[in-house]
């Protein structure tokens, strides 16, 4: 089920991505970090910790494993996983 908080935080990954890669072109979320956006680690590791910044997010919320994250839809994931921790905390 999409809600309008999924779409708000589609919508924040995708701008901050596309800020990340400096560009305003599209980003399906089905892109690939590596191979189709040239996000490595690192970028992805500089991407997250933006976006906590952005959402107010504790990275420790949740089990993070860097090799399963490969495609936007899966930080587009991570982070309603953290949204959701954060608020069961509340």
């Amino acid at each position: 089920m999409t809600t309008g908080l999924n779409i708000d935080i589609e919508r924040i990954v995708r701008a901050t991505v596309q800020k990340y890669l400096g560009t305003s072109a599209p980003l399906p979320v089905g892109s690939r970090l590596s191979e189709d956006l040239g996000i490595d680690s690192l970028a992805f590791v500089t991407i997250l910790m933006e976006l906590a910044d952005q959402l107010r997010l504790d990275l420790t919320a949740v089990e993070i494993n860097l090799k399963e994250v490969d495609t936007l839809q899966d930080i587009v994931e991570l982070v309603m996983a953290l949204v959701a921790a954060k608020t069961a905390r509340q």
